[in-house]
């Protein structure tokens, strides 16, 4: 359980949601966090949520509007159109865009100061951020390494 002043999150993997967690999910709704005022369930790679799962969620999702301050959040890296029709009716669909080379160039700039290294971890990370982050971290490994 992450948490923080207002917000307490929970984590799920796709992969792991069967309709047994379903139904332990929505058991615990109704209750709160002692220390957070909103309760977020996200489930990564929602895509593999399994068919009954995924008609458990159904209801879980049309039920929410009766435990106010809760949010469940999918996530994954496949097409709505590879969902169940009937679950992803139920999205709000976000279609998030990796940045261009030119924005994590910016981002790389903050603490890089090779030009020539920041253009080529910015090219190799194709939108990546986390990618451009571990190469960066690399590259000041390697400036720092006694040699």
């Amino acid at each position: 359980m992450l948490g923080c002043s207002k917000f307490s999150v929970t984590k799920l993997n796709g992969t792991k949601v069967n309709l047994e967690r379903v139904d332990d999910i929505a058991a615990g709704l109704p209750y709160r966090d002692l220390y957070a005022d909103y309760k977020a369930i996200w489930i990564e790679e929602c895509d593999l949520v399994t068919r009954p799962a995924q008609g458990g969620l159904l209801t879980l999702l049309d039920d929410l509007n009766e435990t106010p301050g809760t949010v469940i959040l999918c996530t994954s890296n496949c097409a709505l159109k590879d969902f169940e029709p009937r679950f992803s009716s139920r999205f709000t669909v976000f279609e998030l865009q990796p940045l261009s080379s030119d924005e994590i160039e910016t981002l790389l700039r903050r603490w890089l100061t090779n030009a020539g290294a920041i253009k080529q971890i910015a090219q190799f990370a194709c939108g990546n951020v986390r990618t451009a982050l571990q190469d960066g971290q690399i590259h000041l490994s390697q400036i720092d390494a006694p040699g």
